[in-house]
Parts: C-alpha cells; structure tokens; sequence
C-alpha cells in the first residue's frame, strides 16, 4: 500500500490497487496522492467520490463513503481508539475500540477536519475545516467547532432543479421517435 501515497503512482491505479485488498469502489473515484488507507478491506466507497491530497483513513473498522463525498486536503476518518483506564498509565495495549463510519451520499469534508469513531454523517451535511466530529448529524446541515456541532441548515433547492434536469434528459433518451414525430407536426 505504500504506493498510495507515492506522487509517483498514477492517481487511475489507485481504486484499482484497492480493490485488489479488498475496497469495494464504485465508479469515477478519484484518489490523490500521499492518501493514507488502512485495512482496505474495510472501506466501501460509492461512485463520484474525491479524495483529497494527504487524507487518512485508518480502516480498522468498516468505513463507508456515499455518493459524491469529498474528503479535503488532510481530512482524517478515525475508527479506532482506546479506553482509557483508571490508573496514572491511561492507555494499556489490546483495550481497543474500534466502530464503524458512515458519510452519506453528498457529504464534504473540508481540509484538516476529523471524523471520530462511531459517527455517521448525514447525506448533504458539511464539517468545516478543522472541525472534530465526534457525534451523528443531522442531515443537510453545517457543522464547526471542536468538538463539532451545527450552525446552521443547509438547502436543497439545487436537488429539484438537477433531479427535473436528469429525469428530462432520461426521457429525451428513452422516447426519440415520439419527439421526432412532434418536431415533424
């Protein structure tokens, strides 16, 4: 793996090199370098995705990316931690906890933030740069801060405007001799 994160390796062959691990990668996925994947046989990335220069996903739990997600510059998917014990040395080795990610379908990730164990990002929402996330949102919304939470609602509106568009366009192509037939009236 470590060819991902090469400059050298060509950005076309890294879904490829992924799947050959184990990823589950749909279509137009698009992976810049010195992106960090661990145990790529968690990780389940959906079509139209964009991952950003210098991401890290560790993957030591199942980590799942939706429709046209983008992950910037340095964005950070966690799934794993530790508990911390009740004594002055905090962290014992094996006391591992390790919790699934879900972002859903839209969602952006914005440079230098991190999502936490456990979460699930809501379609269409967005963590601002350097945001933590470490609860489940709500979907279409923004959300800052350390640790994160939302500051407001975002719209929608665009959704219905592409959706009339691509269905439009769908029966253009499924209904050729009707339209010619109309043009020649």
């Amino acid at each position: 793996m470590a060819g991902m994160q090469s400059i050298f390796f060509p950005a076309r062959l890294r879904p490829p090199l992924l799947r050959l691990f184990g990823a589950r990668i749909g279509r137009n996925v698009r992976i810049a370098q010195k992106v960090f994947i661990g145990q790529p046989g968690h990780l389940t990335i959906d079509n139209d995705v964009v991952i950003n220069v210098g991401a890290f996903i560790d993957c030591s739990a199942p980590v799942y990316l939706g429709e046209k997600v983008r992950v910037g510059y340095q964005g950070m998917i966690v799934t794993g931690s530790h508990t911390a014990e009740n004594s002055v040395y905090r962290r014992r080795e094996g006391n591992h906890v390790r919790r699934p990610v879900r972002v859903e379908r839209g969602c952006w990730i914005q440079s230098r933030s991190m999502i936490g164990p456990g979460v699930t990002m809501a379609e269409g929402c967005t963590l601002l740069a350097y945001g933590v996330l470490l609860d489940t949102t709500v979907p279409n919304g923004e959300y800052c801060g350390i640790p994160a939470s939302r500051k407001r609602d975002l719209s929608t509106i665009d959704d219905c405007k592409w959706t009339n568009v691509q269905g439009a366009l769908a029966e253009l192509r499924t209904t050729p001799s009707q339209i010619t037939t109309a043009v020649m009236h």
